[in-house]
């Protein structure tokens, strides 16, 4: 129960000072509603440059090809990180409290092959689907969260040379 003068009723009349003042005097609020909505300002030539730029790069076959391996790297990071967790509590019957320490190996493999394989991105590959492979298929906790570890290291340069 908030009683009159309590830090919490002030920052209720604080909330609602803000909200009653004029969108235009807020410096925030109007370059927000400016973002979000272009048909209250003229476009101006500047926009008009930006637009032609992103048409052109569009119409790139690398660019759109690269942005494709940037969105299929960040899925299989991702979907890799949070997935191999329950895959080993459930699937190989691993303890969850040592298993959670198998993202973090993962995570540590990333960033330890992004400082040490950039140069041999173009090899790792093969080695990446074969890690993967060997996480699915062998029915052992260890040697999943030693892949996986091994997974993340031959991931890791993919993305900043990209």
């Amino acid at each position: 129960m908030s009683r009159p003068g309590s830090p919490a009723a002030g920052n209720v009349a604080a909330i609602m000072q803000t909200w009653n003042n004029s969108p235009l005097n807020n410096p925030l609020l109007s370059s927000l509603q400016r973002t979000a909505s272009q048909q209250a300002f003229p476009e101006t030539p500047e926009a008009k440059s930006k637009s032609k730029d992103l048409k052109l790069a569009l119409k790139n076959k690398v660019t759109v090809f690269g942005a494709l391996l940037i969105f299929a790297y960040q899925g299989a990071e991702v979907s890799i990180s949070g997935r191999v967790i329950p895959f080993l509590i459930n699937y190989r019957g691993g303890d969850p409290v040592r298993v959670g320490y198998v993202t973090a190996g993962f995570r540590g493999g990333i960033v330890v092959g992004r400082f040490v394989l950039t140069h041999f991105v173009t090899d790792l590959t093969v080695g990446t689907l074969c890690l993967q492979l060997l996480v699915w298929l062998v029915p052992n906790v260890i040697g999943d969260a030693v892949a996986v570890g091994l997974l993340g290291l031959l991931l890791g340069p993919v993305y900043p040379c990209a």
